[in-house]
């Protein structure tokens, strides 16, 4: 009870939106008191997992990480998952269902097979129809004896236009360039191209800019490698 108490104070200055209390114990009768105290353990939010901690074997097989590794995702082109699923059971996981979910909808499946005390990546692939801020999930269908970790939760932001700073002197090279990536010059095409000469680019404001092309450029000031290396490091695209 008062490991419970405490978890609740510590919970109590906590701002994250998820708040979960894991109890390991065996459950006997002398671990509880007779009577419980009137005030509730833990608020309604907070989610409590028991994990009994006899010996018997147990079968847990569970998703520790998910996150997206395509770096160009535009909607209606297929975007990789990579999944991590790690077996922390006493015997071999064998064609367990795992489904990744993306706005409530099933859009990927595969089946697991992980040996017991191993971890194992499968690399799944779907399409995002629409663009904008998506909430989706990875779920093992067949349940264990553990639930906790059987589901793992991503964004998946999709761009509705991918923003590229064409970057070189005024001329062929550079207007060739410009027409390759948006040929019938469209405002509302989804590759958005704005031109630079070096020394503007300099000095423009990056924030929106997804991806840079620098054709037929002359040198450019002492700070840009500095600056180009941690665009490429946010995740952004030099060519």
């Amino acid at each position: 009870i008062a490991a419970l108490q405490s978890a609740r104070r510590i919970l109590g200055q906590s701002q994250n939106l998820h708040k979960e209390v894991y109890l390991l114990s065996d459950f006997s009768g002398s671990a509880w008191p007779e009577k419980l105290p009137e005030i509730e353990l833990l608020p309604d939010d907070v989610r409590l997992f028991l994990l009994p901690s006899d010996s018997d074997a147990r079968r847990n097989l569970g998703i520790t990480d998910a996150r997206i590794t395509s770096r160009l995702i535009t909607p209606g082109r297929p975007v990789e998952l990579l999944i991590e699923v790690f077996n922390s059971g006493h015997d071999a996981a064998e064609d367990r269902i795992v489904s990744v979910y993306l706005g409530g909808r099933r859009v990927a499946q595969t089946r697991a097979n992980v040996p017991s005390g191993r971890r194992q990546e499968y690399r799944l692939k779907f399409v995002p129809e629409d663009p904008g801020s998506q909430a989706g999930y990875v779920r093992i269908e067949d349940p264990d004896d553990f639930a906790g970790d059987d589901r793992r939760d991503f964004v998946l932001r999709v761009p509705p236009h991918l923003r590229v700073a064409l970057v070189g002197s005024a001329g062929s090279a550079r207007a060739l360039t410009a027409l390759a990536l948006n040929p019938a010059a469209d405002p509302e095409a989804f590759v958005q191209v704005t031109r630079y000469t070096p020394t503007e680019f300099e000095t423009a404001d990056w924030g929106s800019t997804d991806a840079v092309f620098i054709v037929d450029a002359g040198e450019f000031g002492i700070g840009f490698s500095n600056r180009i290396r941690e665009f490429v490091e946010a995740g952004k695209g030099v060519l």
